[in-house]
């Protein structure tokens, strides 16, 4: 009896392998490799599948740590990366030399903001898993708070990169006049 069931799912499994193998190729696959290629281009060309896996494990860990999308978060590393570049043309623009101290003070920076960001979300979400008013009250505060530090910390960086810019062009830009007219009038 066991012999029989046995080759009737042999049978059943060949059936199907066929119309399953008939199915691909009336989508034009030539076969089941052809489809793993299809689901992951990257795998065509070397060393992209890598950095496929590491931007997905990125943008994972960015939503899980930052409360930031992948998408999001790269638009928050971009504007850091264009306030590096941008400070570096500016002080060879002014003449200045790229000094260790300026790297430090920028990766201070990096690492206060994304603090920031990350502490806001993190305790938003803590007070998310309480089941009470203060839980509920301290949620919304916090996910407030954690919108506000991103669209500050992003503001802010743009405003530092219009100065960048000012000195760069060497025209005297909106933003570098207004901060020197506060600067003289604040002494």
């Amino acid at each position: 009896m066991w012999s029989k069931i046995i080759g009737w799912l042999i049978v059943v499994s060949i059936k199907l392998e066929k119309a399953w193998v008939d199915q691909l190729h009336h989508m034009g696959y030539k076969d089941w490799g052809a489809v793993v290629e299809s689901l992951a281009p990257s795998l065509k060309y070397p060393g992209w599948t890598i950095i496929s896996l590491v931007a997905a494990n990125f943008s994972a860990t960015a939503l899980k740590i930052f409360g930031l999308n992948g998408v999001a978060f790269c638009a928050v590393l971009v504007t850091f990366g264009l306030e590096l570049l941008t400070g570096r043309w500016a002080a060879k623009a002014r003449g200045e030399m790229m000094e260790s101290s300026k790297a430090i003070r920028f990766s201070f920076k990096l690492f206060f903001y994304l603090s920031i960001i990350a502490l806001t979300y993190l305790l938003s979400k803590s007070y998310q898993e309480r089941d009470t008013d203060v839980g509920r009250l301290g949620e919304v505060m916090f996910e407030y708070a954690h919108l506000f530090c991103v669209c500050e910390i992003v503001y802010e960086n743009w405003i530092s990169i219009r100065e960048n810019i000012g000195d760069i062009s060497q025209k005297s830009d909106w933003i570098v006049k207004l901060r020197d007219k506060l600067r003289d009038k604040i002494g």
